[in-house]
């Protein structure tokens, strides 16, 4: 076993002789072993031990036992007592993810504090069919039946080449002690449900069915980097930073592959779900429907899907005042400087760019007001004759939810012009015009 532990290691790049590796040991079987292959492969390595306090004094004699064993061996040793009973009421989670936020939370903080690279916890591939079997019977994507990944950031699971029954012949030959946890058997647990009860049934149509289910597993890895690779090449060409959001465009898709799936993936990482993934399909090409996260909202608009962070919200009561020249200001992650200049310092190109505006200062006076335009309110746009409301203007202008929603406009007591898009044609410069109100937009 010591050499196909080597081979795996090796091949999976899970990390280089020279770096230092916490090894996550709780006393049961697994953890023990991969513990004496580490010890007989001279790798560096500490040990960290969790005590949870969870199943009175077994707790703590699982803590002695390993103590002890590193005392022995002359092994650097990290010790973490959390009273997880508290902590998961205070946080109203499960035990079992209790658990799990204070041993990693703990393991990343001692890689930090003490130099170390990885932390190689003894997952194998009873564990990773387990795991198939786990998110199957809860419902899941394709992430959810690559089970266990060898590798993950400081994460490693050097035991991933081997099964429960490989690892106890390993432990009776080379004589590896370690301690039993006795709530292993519980049936409490829905894991031990899949172990005890799952995985002897699929046994039985199946006796090589840890194999086989691992062999799936590591398909399912491959196809998922494909799948990701192809992703983030239509993420890239289809998504585009605008201002303080981002502008997904469908138009972009060959519709032979616009589904469902492709969304989920792609809205994935905004913390959409299948089921909104599915509604969101389903409402392309219409206009004004929202979702949302717990961390951003998503805007349907034709073609198009608008994601905005919630942290970035729109304030109807968003209000500036100008009163003096030059100044600057941020609205919505824009940054806009105003100058006054003369008729005479401006070229044609600058009256052709679209991020300026140049508007008559001599019927202007400060100070100026920046906010929002008031339901039904009108205005002139440049080079239109008679007025418009300004609703009317923006849909004719085909511009997204999202800017409408941030759209101010520039006040002096009347409307000026729309801030970054238009001005009211009673401002425009013309050949009189002495002074101008230069807005560059960044």
């Amino acid at each position: 076993m010591l050499k196909a532990f080597q081979k795996y290691i090796q091949a999976k790049s899970l990390f280089d002789f020279n770096d230092r590796i916490l090894l996550a040991i709780s006393g049961g079987i697994d953890s023990m072993v991969m513990l004496d292959l580490f010890k007989k492969a001279e790798f560096i390595f500490e040990v960290a031990h969790c005590n949870f306090n969870l199943r009175e004094k077994e707790s703590d004699k699982d803590e002695e036992f390993v103590r002890e064993y590193c005392r022995k061996n002359n092994i650097i040793f990290h010790l973490a007592s959390f009273d997880t009973q508290t902590e998961s009421k205070e946080n109203k989670l499960s035990i079992e993810e209790t658990a799990r936020n204070l041993r990693y939370s703990w393991f990343n903080e001692l890689l930090k504090s003490n130099g170390l690279n990885y932390v190689a916890t003894a997952h194998h591939k009873n564990d990773v069919s387990e795991t198939i079997l786990l998110n199957l019977s809860r419902g899941t994507g394709i992430a959810g039946l690559h089970g266990i990944m060898p590798k993950r950031n400081t994460l490693i699971r050097p035991m991933l080449f081997t099964s429960k029954l490989d690892i106890e012949n390993y432990a009776q030959i080379n004589n590896v002690k370690f301690v039993f946890d006795h709530s292993n058997n519980s049936m409490e647990h829905t894991r031990n449900k899949i172990r005890h009860e799952l995985i002897p049934a699929f046994n039985s149509l199946n006796p090589d069915f840890i194999n086989s289910s691992n062999l799936l597993a590591n398909y399912v890895r491959e196809t998922e980097s494909l799948l990701n690779y192809f992703i983030n090449d239509i993420r890239n060409k289809s998504f585009t930073k605008v201002d303080n959001y981002i502008c997904f465009d469908i138009s972009n898709i060959d519709e032979k592959i616009l589904n469902q799936t492709l969304l989920f993936e792609l809205l994935r990482p905004f913390g959409f779900n299948s089921s909104q993934s599915f509604d969101i399909h389903a409402s392309i090409g219409k206009s004004g429907l929202s979702f949302q996260t717990n961390e951003y909202d998503l805007f349907i608009d034709r073609m198009q899907i608008l994601i905005k962070s919630k942290s970035d919200k729109t304030d109807a009561n968003m209000h500036f005042i100008i009163d003096r020249l030059p100044c600057k200001i941020e609205i919505y992650g824009t940054q806009y400087i105003f100058n006054l200049i003369e008729r005479n310092e401006i070229s044609d190109e600058d009256l052709k760019a679209k991020t300026i505006q140049h508007i008559n200062f001599d019927l202007l006076e400060l100070p100026l007001d920046i906010r929002q335009p008031k339901e039904g309110e009108k205005f002139s746009p440049f080079g239109l004759k008679g007025s418009k409301k300004i609703s009317d203007y923006l849909t004719d202008k085909k511009l997204n939810v999202i800017v409408k929603h941030q759209l101010l406009g520039l006040y002096q007591v009347d409307i000026i012009g729309l801030l970054g898009l238009e001005i009211d044609n009673k401002f425009a410069i013309n050949n009189k015009t002495k002074k101008i109100l230069r807005i560059e937009r960044f």
